[in-house]
């Protein structure tokens, strides 16, 4: 007697469904893999908004700065009280900066300074406890004691 099979065997639906489970995991992990990803993305250009903002800050000096708002005179960008002010307020107080204003040595001591702004923030995920932030954004610049604006 002949006997004549009609569908799938046990073996082979059990192979199929490990093979549909297997890439099932891997749509998943792509999935998390790309909202980690742009969320990191995101962060990274909130960041840089917040360093352009500072460096902005910084260009928009004049050399009188009585009854203006929002000056910041030549001779007193390296103090702290103009580095950051209000980032913590827009960003909810995840990201931290730092202002690094220096005097450019040789012939233009005093008429040139370099600019370094630093905004840093954590991993969204620790790896482990260290104190140091993950990531960071630079901007670096050089200005002019001597403005387009100035008369």
């Amino acid at each position: 007697m002949t006997y004549k099979q009609n569908g799938f065997s046990l073996f082979e639906v059990m192979i199929s469904l490990v093979l549909i489970s297997i890439a099932a995991l891997g749509l998943i992990k792509l999935q998390a893999n790309l909202e980690q990803k742009a969320t990191f993305t995101l962060q990274q250009i909130e960041a840089l908004h917040f360093a352009e903002r500072q460096l902005e800050l910084f260009r928009a000096r004049a050399n009188d700065t009585t009854g203006s708002t929002g000056l910041v005179a030549f001779s007193q960008l390296g103090l702290p009280a103009y580095c950051g002010d209000g980032i913590d307020q827009l960003s909810g107080s995840i990201y931290s900066i730092s202002c690094k204003v220096e005097d450019v040595a040789g012939v233009l001591v005093g008429e040139l300074k370099n600019i370094t702004i630093t905004i840093s923030w954590n991993k969204r995920v620790q790896d482990n406890m260290e104190l140091s932030p993950s990531h960071a954004v630079s901007l670096s610049t050089k200005l002019s004691k001597y403005s387009e604006f100035d008369m």
